[in-house]
């Protein structure tokens, strides 16, 4: 009965209904900010769940504080939003304090501390009158709005510009009839994200067994040249050069450009034109990279393992996008349970598993294959150990790991170029690109488990894997600093006796 004439008594208080916006605008704004600096590679899907998440969070703060002041107005409006700052800076609070490192730091010593300020802080408000927090709120709510559409206005063009992206009509392909198919060999272009190169591996890491996987390659008859260099440390940047034997500017103002030339590229543009079938797997897309990417433009392409696109991982509200955002609040006292059952991380590791079995059945008799295969290992998060067992997700920021990493990516390495032979004869083999996109570029991030190496040169960044195997092209030597945007005019040599050059 008490409640209920609490209930009643808040009901016939409803003075300002409108003051909600505030709490709720308050809410969505942290989000809104990560998702403006990152909506290149961000999904928009991604923003609409988390903020709708935070404007009930903010909407369900300000009917408690209304609830305890008995009131509904700007006095609660005010009250929730002094908590909902201070309840989106804990994390970033926790974070630097840990960081610190002066004293020890945990959530059961700092939080009851933090929430105790915060509420009492948050309920003084109560002691100002009724006209001057009304001016406080249309203050606070004015240059809450004024961020709030800086952001929005900021990301609008980006999104447009992706809408642009998505709906580019696939272009027609005129096949060359005089060509002989069958003459053609299969080309698989494998392209483990972050794979440091050879000298890194054995000056840096000490890691000697590095060399056995050398040997393992050269034995299936691979040329490695173990000093080769990237031009750049960005992705997008090396794909599209290499894509389209083509020096592009470095910057983050030519990303649209990287993004459509990845997506309808030179190399199988080429291809197509003599009757390939292109299949792709491209896991670039997954939420820690870049899930904006147009897709690539093939006759088939996989960007989940189909099971997992059918399964509760897909549309998480905690995607990596989301556990940025949340680790910034007082939600980061949960972080081990979103970021251990973060279905993302699960679609990471079908997706590797899968590419690795698919790999073996992809020999067509009657049409030659173009294979590209992008998997984002042994890239951060460094969620594997050596023997692929899941890593505590503290640890995933962390390049103490990325050895463990890189031993699992050897392994998946292997797989996939056994998988690939098996379809085979000695006599018809095909030709097989494995590289890397750049080196271990030891970067560090906000997140509280983040820790670089000490004492890692820069010219390590750039140092990749290549290692190419050109069957029946014997009096092609590539020089041990080979340069990997000469990718595809050496392929093209060995397959079809083209030349083609790299644009400037």
């Amino acid at each position: 009965m008490k409640y209920m004439t609490n209930t009643s008594g808040l009901i016939k208080k409803i003075k300002n209904p409108i003051a909600v916006i505030l709490p709720i605008l308050l809410s969505i704004y942290p989000a809104t900010v990560v998702y403006a600096e990152n909506a290149h590679i961000l999904q928009v899907t991604s923003w609409f769940r988390m903020i709708g998440f935070q404007a009930l969070l903010g909407f369900v703060v300000f009917f408690i504080y209304s609830f305890i002041q008995q009131k509904v107005d700007y006095h609660s409006a005010i009250s929730a939003a002094i908590f909902l700052i201070f309840f989106n800076v804990y994390g970033i609070l926790f974070s630097k304090l840990v960081q610190f490192d002066e004293f020890q730091v945990t959530h059961y010593s700092l939080l009851p501390l933090y929430l105790m300020i915060s509420i009492t802080i948050s309920l003084l408000i109560n002691r100002i009158s009724y006209v001057v927090i009304q001016k406080i709120w249309q203050v606070f709510l004015f240059v809450t709005a004024i961020l709030f559409i800086y952001n929005l206005i900021n990301f609008i063009p980006t999104e447009i510009s992706k809408i642009k992206n998505s709906s580019t009509d696939e272009p027609e392909i005129t096949i060359d009839s005089s060509i002989d198919q069958i003459e053609s060999p299969d080309i698989y272009y494998i392209i483990l994200d972050e794979f440091s190169g050879i000298p890194p591996m054995k000056e840096y890491w000490g890691f000697n067994q590095i060399s056995e996987f050398v040997d393992f390659l050269e034995e299936k008859g691979f040329q490695v040249t173990e000093d080769s260099h990237g031009s750049s440390i960005d992705t997008l940047h090396q794909m599209a050069s290499r894509l389209n034997y083509r020096n592009y500017p470095l910057g983050g103002e030519y990303g649209d450009t990287y993004f459509n030339d990845i997506a309808d590229n030179r190399v199988m543009q080429f291809l197509k034109a003599r009757g390939y079938k292109t299949i792709v797997f491209d896991q670039t897309k997954v939420s820690f990279a870049y899930p904006a990417k147009p897709s690539m433009i093939a006759d088939i392409n996989y960007e989940n393992d189909p099971e997992s696109v059918n399964s509760d991982a897909s549309g998480s509200l905690f995607d990596d996008y989301g556990a940025i955002v949340a680790d910034k609040t007082m939600l980061l006292i949960f972080g081990d349970l979103y970021k251990i059952h973060n279905p993302e991380l699960q679609k990471h590791k079908n997706m590797i598993y899968f590419t690795v079995s698919e790999m073996g059945k992809l020999k067509n008799p009657k049409q030659p294959v173009f294979v590209f295969a992008h998997l984002m290992i042994p890239h951060m998060p460094f969620m594997f150990d050596e023997n692929g067992n899941i890593v505590n997700p503290v640890y995933h920021q962390n390049w103490d790991y990325y050895l463990g990493n890189y031993k699992f990516s050897i392994n998946i390495a292997e797989k996939l170029v056994d998988n690939i032979l098996s379809q085979y004869s000695p006599e018809d083999l095909p030709i097989i690109v494995l590289q890397s996109d750049h080196g271990a570029r030891n970067k560090g991030t906000s997140n509280l488990g983040s820790k670089i190496l000490e004492g890692f040169s820069e010219d390590y960044k750039t140092s990749i894997l290549n290692a190419i195997l050109l069957p029946g092209c014997k009096d092609i030597t590539l020089s041990d600093d080979f340069n990997p945007i000469n990718t595809f005019p050496v392929v093209f040599d060995c397959a079809f006796g083209v030349e083609v050059s790299v644009d400037q």
